[in-house]
C-alpha cells in the first residue's frame, strides 16, 4: 500500500520513519500486560497498532472510545465491547468457532444469527472479569497473547469499572496485553487515576510509546517519497510550501498527497486541503468540549487569542476581559490554558502559548465568528 491513503496501514513497508516506535511496540505488547500509544491526532496511532499486531499475528478486539458519550452508561460500554468481539470474529474466519466455545462459557453471552450478543441488564448481566478471564484462558490454550486495544483510552473517564477492570487484567491475565492509545496522555492518567496511590493501578509498570510529528526535513522526504511512489515528481517549491502550511502531521501531509494525485500538485491544493483540515481539526476540538459546554465560549476565545499571536498570559487574559467587558480570574484563566495543554491543543514553549496543529490555527483566524 502506498504513503498517500487515507486508510490505516497494515504492513510495516507502508509506514514511514517509524521502524524504532514500531520496535519498541511489538517488544512491549509481546510481553508486557499495559502499554500506551501517544500523540498528537492523526499521527499515526492506529496504523503503528496495526502494523505491530499484524507483525506478531496477535488477534485482538477493538473498542473505539470515542464514540462513548460524556456519561456513558454501561449498556453503551458492553455495546461497544459487543462490537469488538464481532470484529474479532469475522477476523478469525475459520478459527471463530473455537472462540465462540470459550465464550459460550460465559455467563451473560449468548449468540444471536451467528453474532456475540453481551446482556447488560441486572438480570443474568455480563461479569467482564469472568469474560476477560476466558479469553486469557482462549489465548492461553492456543499460544498466543490476545490485544485489547482501547482507542483514544482517555474518553473512558466516567465509565466505573474500567481501572479495577485494567488492573485485573494486570495482575491475573499473563494472555492479555492491553493497548491504551490517547492523543491526551495527561487525561489518560487522569482518567485511570495512575498518579493516585488509591488507585488499583498506582505503581503499575506501564510503558509508553510515544509519536511526534515529522520534522520539515521529514515531512519534505515524506511527501517526496510519496510521490515518487506514483512516479510523480512535484516542484520543491510546492513541497516546501506544503510543509510550512500543513505542519509535521502525517494526516495532513497524507491528505494533500491524495488530493494532489487527483488534482495536480499546485499550491492551490495546499490551500484547499488546509481548509478541508480545519473542519476535521475543529470537529476534535468540539469533542473535547462537549465535557465543558458552559465555558466553551471562553475555551474558544483564549485559543483565538494564541492564534492570532497574543500568546503571553498578559495578551490573553486582555483579550478575553476585553471580551467579555469584565474582569476574569486568573484561576479560570489559569484552568483553561492547563485543559487545553494536557488536551494536546496547545503548548507552551519559549514562556510563549502555541496552538500546535496548523489546521486548527487556520480554522481559528479564518472562521472565528461561526465557531463561537
Amino acid at each position: 500500500m502506498p504513503y498517500f491513503t487515507v486508510e490505516p496501514k497494515y504492513s510495516k513497508d507502508d509506514l514511514f520513519d517509524r521502524r524504532a516506535e514500531l520496535v519498541r511496540f511489538t517488544r512491549y505488547v509481546e510481553y508486557k500486560p499495559l502499554t500506551i500509544v501517544s500523540g498528537p491526532r492523526r499521527i499515526g496511532k492506529t496504523s503503528l497498532v496495526n502494523v505491530g499486531l499484524k507483525e506478531l499475528n496477535m488477534p485482538y478486539i477493538l473498542i473505539d472510545c470515542r464514540l462513548l458519550p460524556v456519561n456513558p452508561s454501561r449498556r453503551v460500554m458492553l455495546s461497544l465491547l459487543e462490537g469488538g468481539l464481532n470484529r474479532l470474529l469475522i477476523l478469525l474466519y475459520e478459527g471463530a468457532e473455537s472462540l465462540k466455545e470459550y465464550l459460550g462459557r460465559v455467563k451473560g453471552v449468548f449468540f444471536e444469527e451467528g453474532r456475540v450478543r453481551l446482556v447488560w441488564r441486572r438480570r443474568d448481566h455480563l461479569n467482564l472479569c469472568e469474560l476477560v478471564e476466558v479469553l486469557d484462558e482462549w489465548g492461553r490454550d492456543h499460544g498466543f497473547r490476545v490485544a485489547l486495544i482501547l482507542d483514544e483510552a482517555q474518553n473512558l473517564k466516567g465509565v466505573k469499572e474500567v481501572v479495577g477492570l485494567l488492573a485485573h487484567i494486570y495482575d491475573y491475565n499473563l494472555n492479555i496485553a492491553v493497548v491504551l492509545t490517547t492523543s491526551q496522555k495527561d487525561y489518560l492518567y487522569e482518567t485511570l487515576r495512575l498518579n493516585d496511590p488509591s488507585s488499583p493501578l498506582y505503581g503499575r509498570l506501564i510503558v509508553e510509546v510515544s509519536l511526534k510529528p515529522f520534522n520539515e526535513s521529514e515531512s519534505y522526504d515524506f511527501l517526496v517519497e510519496g510521490f515518487k511512489q506514483h512516479r510523480v515528481y512535484p516542484p520543491g517549491r510546492v513541497l516546501e510550501y506544503a510543509v510550512k502550511r500543513l505542519g509535521g502531521i502525517p494526516g495532513w501531509l497524507t491528505m494533500f498527497g491524495v488530493e494532489a494525485l487527483e488534482q495536480g500538485v499546485y499550491e492551490e491544493v495546499v490551500d484547499r486541503v488546509l481548509e478541508k483540515a480545519s473542519y476535521l481539526a475543529m470537529s476534535d476540538l468540539e469533542l473535547f468540549l462537549r465535557r465543558r459546554l458552559i465555558a466553551r465560549r471562553r475555551y474558544l476565545e483564549v485559543l483565538k487569542a494564541i492564534a492570532m499571536g497574543l500568546d503571553r498570559w498578559s495578551l490573553i487574559r486582555g483579550y478575553l476581559e476585553a471580551r467579555e467587558g469584565c474582569w476574569v480570574p486568573d484561576s479560570t484563566i489559569a484552568n483553561i490554558l492547563d485543559s487545553l495543554r494536557k488536551a494536546q491543543f496547545i503548548s507552551y514553549e519559549g514562556g510563549r502559548y502555541v496552538v500546535k496543529d496548523p489546521a486548527l490555527t487556520y480554522a481559528l483566524k479564518s472562521r472565528s465568528k461561526s465557531i463561537l
